[in-house]
């Protein structure tokens, strides 16, 4: 069974990549490799209720998933603090 956390870290594990190709504007997404990843399923449920609530969109190939602008703008507070703690992380 998922919980609550672990999909709440699976969503800060993807959403700056998410929000980095949404920056650049690329319009193919970003894939993930689910054979490479030891706990996809809360990855699967995070990346389905992403879709669920119109804040990604499955690209056209398989396992490629962009930020929608509705997600963008709903994640961009977390998205800063995320950024911040990175930067700090590096410091």
């Amino acid at each position: 069974m998922t919980t609550a956390i672990m999909k709440y870290e699976a969503l800060s594990e993807i959403l700056l990549p998410l929000a980095e190709e949404f920056e650049k504007g690329n319009r193919h997404g970003l894939r993930f490799d689910w054979s490479d990843m030891e706990e996809s399923g809360p990855l699967k449920e995070c990346i389905a209720e992403l879709i669920a609530e119109g804040w990604l969109d499955q690209c056209h190939l398989a396992n490629r998933y962009r930020l929608t602008e509705a997600g963008y703008k709903h994640f961009e507070a977390r998205l800063r603090a995320l950024r911040t703690l990175a930067e700090v992380a590096v410091a």
